[in-house]
């Protein structure tokens, strides 16, 4: 049986990193110079430094040894929140998306209430995590509809908004079920047995981590 701390080295010190990548993608970009601004997503960036920062908080907790589940309760719903506004601030959004995003928002906050209360901050919001993987699947989806139906001269693949939208697909479909079940997990699985499922989340995470790099690394569209 592989060890606790070898389990927890590969979630902190090799995979957790990871959520630096965007970050560090976005900074390429503007060094190169050569990389489409993602000005379809306005508030894209900021996003993702404030997920950046989050995630940095966290992990530097978890090298020193403390927990860092109820700071989760917090950074989390504002990440959630931050999101969102990503995708209202979308140009073509129509007024009806907008506002079907706007009650998703509403909800998510709602859940990240009541989990606070039924999971405490000794346990991870499973109802907020839930909820949000389920908005971020929907929303997602609608998006990559939406974005698939556009007649363009600029491919997919070129478009910041295809891979935003695919990381938060990646995202929510990858998680869903560990978050409905992570609180069980805590519960019920043995020291040695406890990291596995995080290892296998945080592999999800690190694809989402790649996909979310490449909302900064589309090429300049070429003029015709």
């Amino acid at each position: 049986m592989i060890h606790f701390k070898v389990w927890r080295f590969l979630v902190v010190y090799v995979l957790n990193p990871t959520l630096l990548v965007p970050v560090a993608a976005y900074l390429w970009s503007r060094y190169r110079g050569t990389y489409a601004k993602p000005i379809g997503l306005p508030g894209a960036v900021p996003r993702e430094f404030l997920e950046a920062s989050f995630g940095v908080l966290g992990t530097g907790l978890a090298f020193a040894g403390i927990p860092n589940v109820g700071l989760l309760h917090l950074t989390r719903p504002l990440t959630f929140v931050a999101t969102l506004l990503v995708v209202l601030q979308i140009p073509a959004m129509s007024r009806l998306r907008r506002n079907w995003y706007l009650v998703a928002m509403g909800l998510g906050l709602l859940a990240a209430a009541m989990g606070y209360a039924l999971d405490t901050p000794a346990y991870r919001n499973s109802v907020f995590t839930t909820v949000q993987s389920l908005i971020y699947l929907i929303v997602s989806s609608i998006e990559l509809r939406w974005i698939l139906m556009i007649e363009d001269d600029v491919p997919v693949a070129a478009r910041p908004e295809f891979w935003f939208f695919s990381a938060l697909l990646v995202f929510a479909s990858g998680s869903l079920l560990f978050n409905a079940t992570s609180n069980y997990f805590l519960r019920t699985l043995t020291h040695d047995l406890l990291p596995i499922p995080w290892v296998a989340v945080n592999v999800v995470y690190v694809m989402y981590y790649f996909l979310m790099a490449k909302v900064f690394l589309c090429p300049k569209p070429t003029s015709s």
